[in-house]
């Protein structure tokens, strides 16, 4: 049985780790997150309060262009839906996963060749 007749594998874009934080705003309150992976459709981070499903969010990114990162970045600000919430191993965080609503054709582009550099620098 192959990982497409399993289910395991349902992701329309690669993922990376990440190394950046975003600031996360649901029109009340903006938080400071560090973003654990990333993908073209979203992002996975851990922040320090519940955040409920469907959550509404505007997402601001200053991603790294180098790895390491020499200082220069390039911003990506979009929308975001909450699309799974759970609690973290840390104690009193959850991992959220954020899906990406408004994303413009030139930052998924710019995004895409952030998410193919790092995938390779973390091949060698």
């Amino acid at each position: 049985m192959s990982i497409s007749e399993r289910g395991a594998e349902r992701r329309k874009y690669p993922r990376a780790k990440a190394d950046f934080h975003a600031v996360i705003d649901n029109g009340f309150e903006a938080v400071k997150t560090k973003v654990d992976n990333i993908s073209c459709s979203g992002i996975y981070c851990e922040v320090s309060k519940k955040i409920p499903l469907m959550t509404k969010l505007d997402l601001n990114m200053l991603i790294p262009t180098t790895f390491p990162s020499m200082g220069e970045f390039f911003r990506v600000h979009c929308s975001g839906v909450v699309i799974r919430a759970e609690l973290s191993k840390h104690k009193g965080k959850y991992n959220i996963a954020i899906l990406f609503s408004d994303l413009l054709e030139g930052a998924k582009n710019k995004l895409s060749s952030y998410i193919v550099a790092k995938n390779l620098s973390n091949k060698s």
